[in-house]
């Protein structure tokens, strides 16, 4: 379904009725309005390093932005970085303004973005960093290395609060799951090119 330039897809739809189902309603709200922030961010500097943005396209994954126009490395970075900077700058005002649910969300989606995961904006810029320092091929091989250290870091603390806790750490394994989804799916996208 598209509206406009955004475009959403069945994933979107079921992430959402999931969220709805699953996460207290208190939380539900400012996630919501944080996550559009994020992209919000992307979307200004994007503009500000002077391209423009053809596309948003909403998945079970998390959102999509189609560029138009050329961006150099460091552009890129600073588009990659913005939609965490402004989870974190959200953050630092509702924690200001003592609404801790509102602070504690942005940190986590500021946290999370910021993994050097290749899906994921931390990932992102530290491709467009190796990429600019020392070409695409090393980027690229740097980021399987960061994105096997990274599930081999999860899946090892899994299995440590595995064996600590009765209940065991189900956030966890699915953020670990979700992770390894999205690998393959950019993975799948890549070889099919």
């Amino acid at each position: 379904m598209s509206i406009g330039r955004v475009c959403i897809r069945p994933g979107a739809l079921i992430f959402a009725a999931l969220a709805i189902s699953f996460v207290d309603g208190v939380v539900l709200t400012p996630l919501f309005i944080s996550a559009a922030a994020h992209e919000a961010g992307h979307i200004l500097m994007i503009s500000f390093c002077g391209a423009g943005v053809y596309r948003l396209e909403l998945g079970f994954f998390g959102a999509a932005i189609g560029i138009r126009g050329e961006l150099s490395y460091g552009d890129e970075i600073l588009c990659a970085l913005a939609g965490p900077m402004a989870n974190l700058l959200l953050a630092l005002v509702t924690g200001r303004l003592g609404c801790r649910i509102w602070s504690g969300v942005n940190i986590l989606l500021f946290a999370f973005n910021m993994l050097p995961f290749s899906v994921l904006d931390g990932g992102r810029a530290l491709f467009m960093l190796t990429a600019k320092a020392a070409g695409p091929a090393a980027a690229e091989w740097a980021a399987i290395v960061a994105d096997a250290a990274l599930l081999f870091v999860m899946a090892l603390a899994t299995g440590f609060l595995y064996a600590r806790a009765a209940a065991g750490p189900f956030s966890l394994s699915v953020s670990a799951l979700f992770l390894l989804m999205c690998l393959s799916r950019v993975r799948t996208a890549a070889g099919s090119r």
